[in-house]
């Protein structure tokens, strides 16, 4: 392989989409515009905000223990989508979009943003479960 010396050393891509897309810029995005919202999603997507000692909490905790006495913790843990912290959250989000189940939309579809369940499920705008792969 011959090496062109003519061109110059450095990165691919313009220095405005590499400060755009670093990690440090997209958690930061994601605390200003997803984290604060959060608690919309409270209990069942946000279970360790729960305070067994808040008695405002004392129905929600209630609520918890019944859903994963019914449905099992297999299933609940499968909707603890918001994790402690704002990072923590998103490496559990990319963690789960790369799964390949045919039957679930990815939480981020990278080819699709707006396919993203984490979009279309807040917006009630999810498409009929036969078609979620299309969607």
């Amino acid at each position: 392989m011959k090496l062109d010396l003519t061109k110059a050393a450095g990165p691919e891509h313009p220095d405005e989409v590499i400060r755009h897309a670093r990690k440090s810029r997209v958690v930061d995005s994601f605390v200003r515009q997803v984290w604060p919202h959060r608690m919309r999603c409270f209990p069942c997507h946000t279970p360790h905000e729960i305070d067994e000692n808040n008695p405002k909490h004392k129905n929600a905790h209630n609520n918890m223990e019944k859903m994963e006495q019914n449905l099992g913790i297999r299933f609940t843990s499968r909707l603890h989508l918001f994790k402690k912290t704002p990072e923590e959250t998103m490496q559990h989000w990319i963690d789960r979009s790369q799964d390949e189940d045919p039957d679930r939309l990815p939480l981020i579809n990278l080819e699709d943003p707006a396919k993203s369940l984490i979009i279309l499920k807040p917006t009630a705008k999810l498409p009929p479960q036969g078609r979620r792969r299309q969607a």
